[in-house]
């Protein structure tokens, strides 16, 4: 059965009518679904370019079946939901391949999933085969899509209402790395631009009407309320970070990143940058200068506007940390540099990792990066003191290994960020190889104790225990 039941209109086949009564005076049902005996290959390409041929055994309201699963209707292109469902039809058995039933099915499969010109032709189709009985079926039709939209509208309702959260998503905890974009083997240049397409499409979706402009680049797909000029601007300074942040991790460079790539939203507006991240059932933590979703399509990462106590704030640093005769550079520009290093390291760090970097790691290294490819930025200046001052005070620093990512601690000049900038600078001048090789062994599913002693000779939280140490006595 459908979703644990059947849909609605669905059950034993009133084809024939009801006994004593006729087939006009009760209303159609659908069938749950169609399936084949013997599975049918069919070529159809799927929404994003990649080409599939089954082989296909069925055919329900939720989509086809194949060998390694359902395939949704709408992740399958147009006219081949209408190929692959006529072909399925005609295959299957001669009381399902007979039956009006099973293209009123098509039918409302493909006026479900946006196709209802392709549905129009299903519906033609019934008209052939039943066609002074097609009235009812078309009723049939349009009560099934009525009520399944109906139930869908008021089940993304429900989950909107209680799923909307305050978090950082690309900090959140996933098994395996499951929901980072992952690295396919022989990868071609073609593989490539398709991936990248299919991102374009996506961000193009995403914000469709706030009148940005889109620029891609090496490997981001920048997009901006700027000009073309600044928003390529932005693009190439994010290809600059993260060749460095890459370079520092061990990762070539020039290869391109997993999937779609990294697509960087600058969208000139706080209320635009809350409406996207709320597409995503995400609500912006305070104190946060950007946020970056990990996707399997590629990474989605928005800026907010730099907010007016912490330009303050950064201004009198930053103009200290310029050479003199030297134009000054103004606090926000410098902000916004720091944002997006910050955005390519974690990037980096993400892909290294495959995900199982623990969330410490992630946002130190992204400080630790600002900071060397910012230079007069005063991350350091205004974090390190009081990263030290809480430990000399009897904090432990391994307080932040459990801290919730949505915990306002983690935003920026927060004590989280802080304590992880101090603790992965200590792991980089441990050795060039020390924080890659860690990053590495976890990236290849080692337990984090074991890629620490293998690195450090010392588990986690023996290391943690010596950096802490180590602090109490020396800056």
């Amino acid at each position: 059965m459908i979703g644990g039941g059947p849909v609605p209109g669905m059950g034993p086949s009133s084809e024939s009518g009801p006994p004593g009564g006729t087939a006009a005076s009760s209303p159609a049902t659908l069938p749950d679904r169609i399936e084949v005996e013997s599975p049918r290959k069919v070529a159809i390409v799927r929404a994003d370019g990649e080409r599939m041929v089954g082989p296909w055994s069925g055919f329900d309201l939720l989509g086809v079946q194949g060998p390694d699963g359902l395939v949704a209707w709408i992740e399958i292109a147009a006219p081949d939901r209408l190929r692959v469902g006529r072909t399925l039809i005609r295959a299957a058995p001669p009381a399902s391949s007979a039956s009006p039933g099973a293209w009123a099915l098509l039918a409302a499969a493909l006026d479900l999933s946006g196709a209802s010109d392709m549905g129009d032709r299903a519906r033609a189709a019934l008209g052939r085969l039943v066609p002074d009985d097609v009235d009812r079926w078309i009723a049939a039709i349009e009560s099934v899509v009525q009520e399944t939209e109906a139930r869908r509208r008021d089940a993304a309702a429900a989950e909107a209402a209680v799923a909307i959260r305050t978090t950082r998503p690309h900090l959140e905890p996933r098994a395996g790395g499951s929901a980072i974009p992952a690295r396919r083997a022989g990868r071609t240049p073609v593989d490539v631009e398709r991936d990248r397409a299919a991102l374009r499409t996506l961000v193009d979706a995403e914000v469709e009407g706030l009148g940005l402009e889109t620029v891609p680049t090496a490997q981001v797909l920048a997009t901006g309320s700027g000009t073309l000029e600044e928003v390529a601007a932005m693009g190439v300074a994010v290809d600059r970070c993260l060749a460095t942040a890459r370079r520092r991790l061990g990762t070539a460079p020039e290869t391109p990143l997993p999937e779609g790539g990294l697509a960087i939203v600058d969208p000139g507006d706080d209320d635009a940058a809350r409406v996207l991240l709320a597409r995503h059932l995400v609500d912006w933590p305070p104190d946060e200068p950007s946020l970056l979703l990990p996707g399997p399509r590629g990474w989605l990462a928005v800026l907010a506007e730099p907010t007016a106590d912490r330009v303050r704030a950064w201004a009198a640093e930053v103009h200290h940390g310029q050479a003199p005769g030297v134009p000054p550079v103004e606090a926000p520009t410098v902000l916004r540099q720091v944002e997006l290093a910050r955005i390519a390291a974690r990037v980096a760090m993400l892909e290294a990792g495959a995900g199982r970097v623990p969330a410490w790691i992630v946002e130190g290294f992204a400080e630790a990066a600002a900071q060397a490819m910012v230079e007069i930025a005063p991350l350091e200046r205004l974090g390190r003191g009081p990263a030290v001052a809480a430990i000399r005070g009897g904090r432990h620093p391994g307080w932040i290994r459990s801290l919730d990512p949505g915990d306002e601690r983690w935003g920026a000049g927060g004590d989280a960020r802080r304590t992880s900038h101090l603790l992965v600078t200590r792991l980089l001048e441990s050795g060039d190889a020390v924080l890659p090789g860690i990053v590495q062994d976890l990236a290849n599913g080692a337990d984090p104790d074991a890629a620490f002693r293998r690195w450090t000779g010392l588990s986690v939280a023996g290391w943690l225990d010596d950096a802490a140490d180590w602090f109490r006595t020396n800056d």
